[in-house]
């Protein structure tokens, strides 16, 4: 009653020192309010102009963002702007003849012609800007100059855009051909292709997420996408930032891919060779313990051997006799069979049977002296 008490008057106080505390922590709490930056939203992690889009839905423009040209199913119409976000010489044969064809019957093509910075001197031909005689060159390393604006016009307007530090230059072999362009016709064309336009940028790095809201891109932006789109339709085709796995391997293991893949072969053309129906030893039939002593007493009844295996039968028992009772000794003058009669409660004569007869070679006599054994063994 005293340690049920005791541990009461412990819980009792451990509630109260709890109840305390609580209180104490919640005396003086104040909620208070505290900005932390978390990084870009999920939906601008998306990709490298999701700003833009965002932006241009604001302004009443029906944007979507594709990752082929093949998958705009609205490519019909002749009426829109389409920018090509991703890298000029990615786009398939297909996709530049219907991207070509939308085009000519009056749609604005925005085209992002830097050279991926991988390739460094070596400068990748591509069928889009050969389409419309228009050129790029790759600006090495100490060649470049940092500017902190460039001026360019657009419909008789002028914006400043910051550039900082390209590797591509662009020039159109027609300059006759020219709307609009900045001063040296080297960031930024645009030209008139059958019914509709063409803009193309040495870099649209100032239309991603972290320079759309410098000097003047968003202002340049929406109207850049307004011209020759009184719908405001939108397409953006931009590869996802992060490509997928499979497509990182491949582009930069493909010698390890395909490695990989002899090897796969071989090895199973190798296990190939343990095809088929297996094989299996042929098993020898092994007696139990039983038959073989079965057949052992066969055996010595037809050689005339029954006197051996009583002799064998009779050893046995003695060993066995001699370890449960030490004080029995068949070697001693003591009386043996009488100790061995009264231990097991049995006549003396049948143990003086069992022990001490001389067989004739007779099977009945032999199975009777054998049972006589077994009986002593049983009860010793």
């Amino acid at each position: 009653m005293l340690k049920f008490s005791s541990a009461r008057l412990i819980a009792l106080v451990v509630i109260l020192l709890g109840i305390f505390l609580v209180y104490y922590s919640l005396k003086d709490y104040e909620l208070i309010e505290r900005e932390r930056y978390n990084g870009f939203s999920s939906q601008v992690v998306q990709g490298r102009y999701s700003i833009l889009q965002e932006f241009l839905k604001r302004m009443d423009m029906d944007v979507k963002r594709h990752i082929r040209v093949t998958s705009i199913k609205e490519l019909r119409s002749n009426q829109g702007t389409m920018f090509l976000g991703i890298l000029p010489d990615r786009y398939s044969e297909d996709e530049i003849k219907a991207i070509l064809g939308w085009v000519e019957q009056g749609g604005h093509l925005i085209i992002n012609a830097e050279i991926a910075k991988y390739y460094y001197d070596e400068v990748v031909e591509n069928s889009i800007l050969n389409n419309f005689n228009i050129s790029r060159e790759y600006i090495p390393y100490d060649d470049r100059v940092e500017s902190d604006a460039t001026a360019i016009k657009l419909s008789e307007k002028t914006y400043e855009l910051a550039y900082g530090y390209e590797h591509t230059a662009i020039s159109i072999s027609e300059p006759d051909r020219l709307i609009s362009s900045d001063d040296n016709s080297q960031k930024f064309i645009q030209i008139k292709y059958k019914k509709g336009l063409v803009s193309v940028f040495s870099s649209t790095e100032f239309l991603m997420n972290n320079q759309i809201i410098e000097n003047d891109h968003a202002l340049f932006s929406y109207d850049l996408f307004s011209l020759n789109n009184p719908e405001g339709k939108v397409w953006l085709v931009e590869q996802p930032r992060m490509p997928h796995f499979t497509d990182l391997i491949w582009d930069y293991y493909r010698n390890v891919v395909i490695s990989c893949g002899v090897l796969l072969l071989f090895f199973l053309i190798w296990l190939g060779r343990r095809f088929g129906a297996i094989i299996t030893d042929e098993n020898t039939y092994s007696r139990s313990l039983i038959e073989q002593i079965h057949a052992a007493g066969i055996f010595a009844v037809k050689t005339k051997s029954l006197n051996s295996l009583v002799v064998r039968v009779r050893k046995d028992l003695r060993r066995k006799i001699e370890r449960k009772h030490p004080s029995i000794a068949f070697d001693s003058d003591c009386d043996v069979i009488g100790e061995i009669a009264k231990i097991t409660h049995l006549d003396r004569k049948d143990v003086e049977f069992a022990f001490n007869y001389k067989m004739a070679h007779q099977q009945i006599e032999f199975l009777n002296i054998i049972k006589a054994l077994h009986k002593i063994g049983k009860l010793i």
